[in-house]
């Protein structure tokens, strides 16, 4: 399950707010028309900045593949060794090319900043800043190389302004605008202004959308959404496990389980459908199935077994490669548990699909052959 938000909707919301906040500060402060165009250009970057960095901004409530490279210079050489020369430059140079410009126009608008340090430090908050946000988008990587490469990119414009300024030294004409393109008394927690309340817009209507792309955990949200999926279906049992919760389905009339649904807790109190599936209804009958996990993360994968039962069988045995575990399946003729599966000492992933039940009756003798397993 995820959420995409597209650029233009944000974008054009923080390019209104950003004139409107320029034309209060022009009534009430005065201005240079040269200098706020320039200001106007550090906008327009910023917004190209933003839409290559986050746009289409994914949410993703699942399968979280996170990466992260702590090692500097680590990417860059997998890239330069690993990949072709015209992906290698693209990679390395497009990182450097980001930050050319604001290592340029921020010393030209702000006196305080025509340091390299105080290019450099800020360069890289703000690269920092993009590469926290991005764990929670599409992206779900942080990268030092990408930090670096733009902060080189801030410097080498910042290079290129002190050229610039030295030119311009040989023109008094040229010195003169230089000089008043800079300026002391305008802060740059200024420029949070519009950022602030861009965010104050748009964020209802992100949460608004994340709220109503996800289901309560309320017995009222999961049986509308089970009604979607069955228009007769009713929820029979439930079974909270790890990150998900799995709900039996019956039809009103009838007591044998059509299908199960996953529910899967992305948010406090929030759920997402993970997956469905039907099971063939009528007598002793059992399906089962393995949620997604992510073994580099330390995930274990659920089992969970659903199915319909007449009693028959008050307990079952559950046994694969390094597990064993019984199941009390009381008295009633739903069928549903599940549990985590600990893959590790064995000796391969195919080991997850070999699953063995045995049905045990309230003295121990093994029925089995009463109960017939829906996949095979």
């Amino acid at each position: 399950m995820s959420i995409v938000f597209t650029a233009p909707p944000v974008l054009l919301t923080a390019t209104a707010v950003f004139v409107l906040w320029r034309i209060l500060v022009w009534r009430h402060q005065g201005g240079d028309p040269v200098r706020e165009g320039l200001v106007g250009l550090l906008f327009g970057w910023s917004l190209i900045v933003i839409r290559l960095t986050f746009f289409p901004l994914i949410i993703i409530f699942y399968d979280w593949y996170g990466t992260a490279n702590l090692v500097p210079f680590a990417s860059i050489w997998q890239l330069v060794t690993e990949t072709p020369a015209t992906v290698a430059f693209e990679n390395i140079a497009g990182n450097v090319l980001l930050f050319v410009p604001f290592g340029f126009l921020l010393p030209l608008l702000f006196l305080r900043m025509r340091r390299v340090w105080g290019v450099a430090w800020r360069a890289a908050l703000i690269s920092v800043a993009i590469e926290l946000l991005q764990v929670f988008t599409r992206a779900r990587t942080i990268d030092v190389d990408d930090v670096i490469l733009n902060t080189a990119g801030a410097i080498i414009g910042y290079g290129l302004f002190v050229a610039a300024d030295r030119v311009a030294s040989n023109s008094t004409g040229a010195q003169a605008l230089i000089a008043r393109m800079g300026r002391q008394n305008e802060p740059l927690l200024a420029g949070l202004v519009p950022v602030v309340t861009t965010l104050l817009l748009v964020l209802p209507f992100m949460i608004s959308s994340i709220f109503s792309a996800t289901l309560g955990g309320g017995p009222g949200d999961l049986a509308e959404d089970v009604a979607s999926l069955w228009p007769d279906g009713v929820i029979v049992a439930s079974e909270d496990l790890d990150r998900y919760r799995f709900v039996a389905v019956a039809a009103g009339s009838e007591p044998a389980v059509l299908g199960l649904v996953d529910y899967q807790r992305v948010l406090p109190g929030r759920f997402t459908r993970a997956a469905w599936g039907d099971i063939p209804a009528g007598g002793n009958v059992f399906n089962y199935r393995i949620t997604a996990f992510n073994i580099t993360r330390d995930e274990l994968p659920v089992v969970v077994v659903w199915g319909s039962t007449d009693g028959t069988a008050r307990t079952v045995r559950v046994t694969a490669p390094g597990y064993s575990e019984i199941f009390d399946l009381g008295t009633g003729p739903h069928l549903l548990f599940g549990f985590p599966y600990d893959i590790e000492g064995n000796s391969g992933l195919d080991e997850l699909l070999v699953f063995e039940f045995t049905f045990l009756d309230a003295t121990g003798t093994d029925v089995t052959a009463a109960y017939r397993a829906a996949y095979e």
